[in-house]
């Protein structure tokens, strides 16, 4: 091997290591219950992985590892469902808002949210 294919050779493997990083540090786009759940949207089509802020209205832990949920922002509501429980489902509150992110998918024709993480919104209040 030349020193060109060398070179090549390195520059695809950083290449390839940078996309890999990459993928784990963005954050999918913020956007509403709406927009993403909107039938044959280009959205939902483009981007089956959403962030949303959303309030949890209802939680039914049916298995020891399966959990479901009814979210809610001011655009509409969503199903979502976690299939490993953790230590976190223990402290949701329904009267929190939380940053949901998790993967669309279509279930007896309605859009749910298989949610990958759940973070508690803190809400900063201004003074006066």
């Amino acid at each position: 091997m030349d020193a060109r294919a060398g070179l090549m050779l390195i520059f695809s493997l950083v290449g390839i290591v940078s996309l890999l990083f990459l993928a784990q540090v963005i954050e999918p786009k913020l956007t509403t219950i709406a927009q993403a759940t909107m039938v044959n949207s280009s959205f939902f089509q483009s981007n089956p992985e959403i962030r949303i802020l959303a309030n949890i209205t209802s939680i039914n832990q049916v298995k020891n590892s399966t959990t479901f949920f009814q979210l809610r922002d001011s655009s509409g509501t969503l199903p979502g469902i976690i299939f490993e429980a953790n230590s976190v489902l223990l402290n949701l509150n329904k009267s929190k808002t939380y940053e949901i992110t998790g993967r669309l998918s279509e279930y007896e024709n309605e859009t749910e949210i298989i949610i990958s993480k759940i973070n508690s919104v803190v809400s900063i209040k201004k003074k006066k």
